[in-house]
């Protein structure tokens, strides 16, 4: 009934898709060959809540239809209604039904509380497709109520010392996630004007979001000396929040549950708190749904359905011909080395969790597991490099030799990346328009800096470019704009070599723009773990 493709789930018999726009709901019906769609508008059908998110998102050239949950809707003779998925405000699950069949897409659920999310409701289906974000035995949640105690008691601690509190979470769903929670009475709350956005959007949808302030480069350190900052990036801010010791710096993430996964540097606090389903929830929700097959995707998804099929369930992984999801079994290191270490021991995934569990790393349980260390994936992610070189054990020299190997400089290549634009730099000396473009990429949520580019010649993309830094700019130093992401556009790049001083870690020669994706998304942009997997090949 749902074909997988490249643009999301294809119903043929509704002529329509659902469209996986994991940032906003992933529980959107696009209208492919409405009325609207022919003109060149998007035309969506999606929960009442997401309405205002979609603006915000997407802008206003949208023609949305909405509806409430378990208010079916008939398209082209396709029963569609939309169920609670509890991931963010107005996300939903997707039943369809047609002569008897029915299938429901997930998108991306949560089982756990939230504040302004209805919980989730199981429903009954002949096929399920689930979501595996945090497809791991490994991923359990703790409970959630005591890690906002772990919060309060941080932001607490930290403004009875005149410090500020800065926690890295995502602009929409996390970040709300944890002001919708926390002890409000500890202090004043600064959020991020992405943050900002988001709060607003929601407010619009009608939920009471408490009162905050926005930071701006204005904000001095006195002024939020006992507040929580709530940011989608610890990079960005007032000069002094860059300063060491200015701040303490916490993330909430549910990769945090997995040590060498958490991506979370030394100076951080880290609070385990996601907006998914950990494995016990995946688990149990498919259960729940009483399917009779069962497509996994977004996520671990072979390890997911592996699991199901050893209990009895017809469970199969739902390709993709490209995926953008950071926790990806393709786009995380964990992922590749659980699936690296599944193929050279011979051992099955639970045994290889509790080797994980007991040892602690995942990089000192490849050393034990995995003799010959010269095996290792060339696709080795950035972040494992890191950890692995940080190992002093005498059982860890392959590793670290072999990485070592593969992190050499690589030449004389030749790779395109599609990018979004994260700053661009004014020309000085009175002279109008831009000296360059900053290209970003994302990881974990996050835009990172990936390549400075010469802008484009063609001078409607400029103006249009000039007209979004005017409107749209979120913070500025110097002629530096940092602006709401929105251009998207392919770089080509040739020569790369490793960059540690860069947040990226990547320097590129010969960088140019190759072409301008007009009706590209700024979730299309690769993430940095795919650019360094093609570079390091």
């Amino acid at each position: 009934m749902l074909i997988n493709t490249n643009c999301g789930l294809y119903c043929p018999e509704g002529d329509f898709y659902i469209d996986p726009l994991r940032s906003v709901s992933r529980a959107i019906i696009t209208h492919a060959h409405s009325d609207h769609a022919r003109r060149g508008m998007e035309a969506y059908l999606c929960h009442r809540e997401t309405t205002p998110l979609l603006h915000a998102r997407l802008g206003g050239n949208l023609h949305i239809s909405d509806v409430g949950y378990n208010e079916p809707v008939t398209i082209n003779g396709v029963r569609v209604s939309l169920h609670p998925a509890g991931h963010i405000a107005g996300s939903a699950q997707v039943r369809v039904e047609y002569k008897g069949e029915v299938w429901v897409a997930s998108g991306d659920y949560k089982r756990d509380a939230d504040p302004y999310a209805q919980a989730f409701e199981p429903v009954r289906c002949h096929t399920f497709i689930t979501e595996s974000t945090f497809g791991l035995p490994v991923y359990r949640w703790p409970q959630q109520n005591a890690t906002i105690q772990k919060i309060n008691s941080w932001w607490r601690s930290n403004a009875d010392a005149h410090l500020p509190s800065v926690i890295n979470a995502y602009s929409l769903g996390k970040a709300q996630h944890i002001l919708g929670s926390i002890d409000l009475s500890i202090g004043p709350v600064y959020v991020h004007p992405s943050v900002m956005t988001m709060n607003n959007a929601m407010s619009a949808a009608g939920h009471n979001i408490p009162n905050t302030a926005l930071l701006t480069n204005f904000t001095t350190k006195e002024e939020a000396e006992r507040s929580l900052i709530i940011t989608p990036s610890i990079g960005i801010g007032p000069d002094w929040m860059q300063e060491d010791g200015a701040v303490a710096r916490g993330r909430a993430s549910g990769w945090l549950a997995v040590r060498t996964a958490g991506r979370r540097e030394p100076s951080e606090t880290g609070f385990i708190l996601s907006d998914h389903a950990d494995w016990h929830a995946l688990v149990d929700t498919v259960r729940e749904t009483e399917c009779e097959r069962v497509f996994v995707n977004h996520g671990f998804s072979r390890q997911l359905a592996h699991h199901l099929s050893g209990n009895g369930l017809q469970a199969e992984v739902m390709e993709h011909q490209h995926s953008d999801a950071i926790g990806s079994t393709e786009e995380n290191p964990v992922g590749k080395l659980h699936t690296f270490l599944e193929e050279h021991t011979g051992f099955d995934q639970r045994l290889i969790e509790e080797c994980v569990r007991h040892v602690g790393s995942i990089a000192e349980t490849v050393a034990l597991l995995v003799p010959d260390a010269t095996a290792l994936p060339a696709h080795l992610g950035k972040n494992m490099i890191k950890k692995i070189l940080k190992y002093k054990t005498p059982d860890l020299e392959p590793v670290r030799q072999i990485v070592h190997e593969r992190a050499a400089p690589v030449t004389d290549v030749a790779h395109t990346f599609r990018t979004v634009v994260m700053h661009v730099h004014l020309r000085t000396g009175g002279r109008r328009g831009f000296e360059k473009l900053t290209m970003g990429v994302w990881s974990d949520g996050v835009l990172i800096p990936l390549v400075h580019v010469i802008p484009p010649s063609n001078p409607d993309v400029l103006k249009e470019i000039a007209e979004h830094v005017r409107h749209s700019t979120i913070a500025s130093s110097g002629p530096v704009r940092t602006i709401e992401p929105r251009f998207v556009f392919d770089v080509a790049v040739r020569g790369a070599k490793p960059a540690p001083r860069r947040k990226s870690g990547i320097s590129f020669t010969s960088v140019k723009i190759v072409n301008y994706v007009t009706d590209g998304q700024p979730l299309d942009a690769a993430t940095l773990e795919h650019v360094i997997s093609v570079v390091q090949k």
